[in-house]
Protein backbone atom coordinates (compact mmCIF):
# COMPACT_ATOMS: atom_id res chain seq x y z
CA UNK A 1 0.00 0.00 0.00
CA UNK A 2 1.48 3.45 -0.98
CA UNK A 3 1.41 6.69 1.36
CA UNK A 4 0.30 9.63 -0.20
CA UNK A 5 3.39 10.90 0.48
CA UNK A 6 5.05 8.32 -1.85
CA UNK A 7 2.17 8.60 -4.20
CA UNK A 8 2.99 12.51 -4.70
CA UNK A 9 7.15 11.66 -4.87
CA UNK A 10 6.37 9.04 -7.51
CA UNK A 11 3.74 11.51 -9.71
CA UNK A 12 7.03 14.00 -9.49
CA UNK A 13 9.29 11.66 -10.33
CA UNK A 14 7.22 10.52 -13.55
CA UNK A 15 6.26 14.10 -13.92
CA UNK A 16 10.16 14.79 -14.43
CA UNK A 17 10.49 12.05 -16.47
CA UNK A 18 7.84 12.77 -18.84
CA UNK A 19 9.33 16.29 -19.10
CA UNK A 20 12.14 15.44 -20.16
CA UNK A 21 11.50 12.71 -22.56
CA UNK A 22 9.50 15.52 -24.42
CA UNK A 23 12.18 18.53 -24.05
CA UNK A 24 15.35 16.57 -25.40
CA UNK A 25 13.91 15.99 -28.58
CA UNK A 26 12.35 19.01 -29.12
CA UNK A 27 15.46 20.87 -27.98
CA UNK A 28 17.32 19.31 -30.37
CA UNK A 29 14.52 19.78 -33.65
CA UNK A 30 14.45 23.30 -32.86
CA UNK A 31 17.97 23.62 -32.73
CA UNK A 32 18.31 21.83 -35.93
CA UNK A 33 15.33 24.48 -37.48
CA UNK A 34 16.89 27.68 -36.31
CA UNK A 35 20.27 26.42 -37.61
CA UNK A 36 18.69 25.82 -40.88
CA UNK A 37 16.84 28.94 -41.00
CA UNK A 38 19.80 31.28 -39.92
CA UNK A 39 21.98 29.39 -42.42
CA UNK A 40 19.41 29.62 -45.30
CA UNK A 41 21.64 31.04 -47.98
CA UNK A 42 21.04 31.05 -51.78
CA UNK A 43 17.19 29.38 -51.03
CA UNK A 44 18.22 26.20 -49.74
CA UNK A 45 13.90 25.33 -48.42
CA UNK A 46 14.91 22.09 -49.21
CA UNK A 47 17.18 21.97 -45.99
CA UNK A 48 14.46 23.49 -43.73
CA UNK A 49 11.88 20.41 -44.35
CA UNK A 50 14.21 17.47 -42.54
CA UNK A 51 12.88 19.11 -39.17
CA UNK A 52 9.55 20.15 -40.42
CA UNK A 53 8.89 16.43 -41.02
CA UNK A 54 9.96 15.08 -37.89
CA UNK A 55 7.91 17.81 -36.11
CA UNK A 56 5.25 16.91 -38.16
CA UNK A 57 5.22 12.96 -37.38
CA UNK A 58 5.84 13.19 -33.71
CA UNK A 59 4.29 16.28 -33.04
CA UNK A 60 1.18 15.00 -31.17
CA UNK A 61 3.89 12.50 -28.64
CA UNK A 62 6.00 15.44 -27.69
CA UNK A 63 2.31 17.31 -26.80
CA UNK A 64 0.88 14.27 -24.97
CA UNK A 65 4.47 14.16 -23.01
CA UNK A 66 4.26 17.37 -22.26
CA UNK A 67 0.83 17.55 -21.03
CA UNK A 68 1.13 14.41 -18.94
CA UNK A 69 4.20 16.07 -17.34
CA UNK A 70 2.18 19.12 -16.51
CA UNK A 71 -1.07 17.60 -15.21
CA UNK A 72 1.26 14.93 -13.05
CA UNK A 73 3.50 17.94 -11.78
CA UNK A 74 0.84 19.98 -10.56
CA UNK A 75 -1.39 17.09 -9.44
CA UNK A 76 1.62 15.89 -6.93
CA UNK A 77 1.89 19.54 -6.15
CA UNK A 78 5.46 19.74 -6.99
CA UNK A 79 6.98 23.13 -7.65
CA UNK A 80 10.54 23.90 -9.57
CA UNK A 81 12.25 21.32 -11.76
CA UNK A 82 8.91 19.21 -12.84
CA UNK A 83 6.53 22.00 -13.65
CA UNK A 84 9.57 24.48 -15.08
CA UNK A 85 10.29 20.99 -17.42
CA UNK A 86 6.86 20.63 -18.50
CA UNK A 87 6.35 24.18 -19.36
CA UNK A 88 9.55 24.67 -21.49
CA UNK A 89 8.80 21.53 -23.64
CA UNK A 90 5.26 23.17 -24.17
CA UNK A 91 6.77 26.47 -24.89
CA UNK A 92 9.04 24.36 -27.43
CA UNK A 93 5.92 22.43 -29.01
CA UNK A 94 4.91 26.49 -29.65
CA UNK A 95 7.43 27.58 -31.09
CA UNK A 96 8.04 24.56 -33.15
CA UNK A 97 4.86 25.24 -34.57
CA UNK A 98 5.62 29.41 -35.24
CA UNK A 99 8.93 27.74 -37.05
CA UNK A 100 6.53 25.68 -39.29
CA UNK A 101 4.51 28.55 -40.42
CA UNK A 102 7.45 29.77 -41.10
CA UNK A 103 9.08 27.22 -42.89
CA UNK A 104 5.80 27.10 -45.13
CA UNK A 105 5.15 30.59 -46.19
CA UNK A 106 9.14 30.50 -47.08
Amino acid sequence: MTTPDSAATSRRFTSLVFGVVALVPLALITAWWLTGLVTLEGGNRIGLLGPLMVFAVTAVLWVASAITALVLALRSGARGAPVWVASIALGLVALCFVLSGITLTI
